[in-house]
């Protein structure tokens, strides 16, 4: 697992990447909401609950396999959404 501290700087630093450097171009700036750091946190939260439930049996290992699942989706998600982000901004300087 991804050290807490220095995912949540990433996180944090990226979303508001936008915003810093300025970009005008719409194409750009249509895809910024694309990068919500709250699904991932939400995801995040969940599989460490059901973690603890499942370690506890108080939860079904399919249980625990989805939280995990939902929580790959939406990190494979954010970085998709952030590679877009960066080619379209890539586009846009050069």
């Amino acid at each position: 697992m991804v050290c807490e501290s220095l995912d949540e700087f990433h996180v944090e630093s990226v979303a508001r990447t936008g915003n810093e450097v300025g970009i005008a171009d719409p194409q750009v700036k249509q895809l910024a909401p694309r990068l919500d750091v709250g699904e991932i946190r939400a995801a995040r939260k969940r599989s460490e609950i059901v973690r603890a439930e499942y370690t506890n049996g108080l939860s079904s290992f399919q249980d625990f396999d989805i939280a995990e699942q939902e929580l790959a989706d939406s990190e494979k998600a954010y970085v998709q959404s952030l590679a877009d982000v960066l080619v379209k901004e890539a586009g846009w300087l050069f």
